[in-house]
């Protein structure tokens, strides 16, 4: 019965942050990149640092843009 529960949330959670999503927003991460450098916001090893942390927290990366799991 617990085991149930945690995957219903699994699944629920699932729907929302959809493959598309997850493209948008590591799109949004590294577009800002260039921006923030042009502005002086940052060194190219702090935004480097952030662009690290964005695919960390987004779960993306280079392979994972390159091979996606589908959405069910």
């Amino acid at each position: 019965m617990i085991q149930e529960t945690r995957m219903s949330r699994r699944a629920r959670r699932g729907t929302w942050w959809t493959l598309k999503r997850r493209r948008w927003a590591y799109g949004i991460a590294l577009a800002s990149v260039p921006v923030a450098l042009a502005f002086g916001i940052g060194t190219e090893q702090q935004l480097g640092a952030v662009v690290g942390l964005a695919a960390a927290v987004l779960g993306v990366g280079g392979l994972a843009l390159a091979n996606p799991t589908n959405d069910e």
